[in-house]
């Protein structure tokens, strides 16, 4: 009888053992919670681009206004305001463009060259969060200067927007900006400095500026 009943025991045990696992030893429920998390985490990055995307744009729009007019970051009669008066920020910001091509810094150098571009024109439309944010970051950084902070309020006639184009076209075109293109142009630079340097081009270009040509 006890041979018996010992086969009997080792019968009803195997169900059991296979059912706790699957017949490859492997447990693919720790494939599917893996997958569920990185899909979770995936939609969550997806929904904070979104979230964060008009405000990045509009911090960067107020980054591009900072280099335009520096000078009215300071009150009046500021010894930082008189030294920024005469553009001496934009130049040396080209100079230092410059430099990170000889220290191949190219990362750096095609965010100096996209910011110089948006200077001359932006046509960047902004989302409600975005304007909302900008708006308060233009009061908090040029409140010292409300004649500034009133002519970027103001809507620009087409007439008035050509004419502030092509001064700045001519500033940048003073502080170097030419010379950094034709540097950029001759030199052994990547594909997308060479981009980025033809964009700038043509931003200085626009309209027909012939004191740039």
């Amino acid at each position: 009888m006890l041979p018996s009943h010992r086969t009997s025991r080792s019968i009803t045990l195997e169900p059991r053992h296979s059912g706790t696992y699957p017949a490859d030893g492997y447990n693919h429920s720790e494939d599917i919670e893996h997958t569920r998390v990185i899909d979770g985490f995936v939609a969550f990055l997806s929904q904070t681009s979104v979230r964060l995307a008009p405000l990045i744009l509009a911090e960067i729009s107020i980054l591009v206004d900072v280099i335009r007019a520096p000078a009215a970051l300071f009150p009046e009669k500021n010894e930082c305001r008189l030294k920024f008066l005469y553009g001496a920020f934009v130049h040396k910001l080209i100079q230092h463009a410059k430099y990170l091509l000889t220290q191949t810094d190219e990362n750096l150098c095609l965010r100096i060259m996209h910011s110089l571009k948006s200077m001359v024109k932006s046509n960047t439309e902004f989302e409600t969060i975005g304007q909302s944010l900008r708006l308060k970051l233009l009061r908090r950084y040029f409140s010292d200067d409300t004649q500034y902070l009133k002519s970027i309020y103001q809507a620009v006639q087409e007439e008035d927007a050509i004419e502030r184009l092509r001064l700045t076209q001519n500033e940048l075109n003073k502080q170097g900006a030419s010379d950094l293109v034709v540097e950029l142009f001759i030199s052994q630079s990547s594909i997308n400095i060479l981009e980025e340097s033809i964009h700038l081009a043509i931003a200085l270009l626009e309209g027909g500026n012939t004191e740039v040509q």
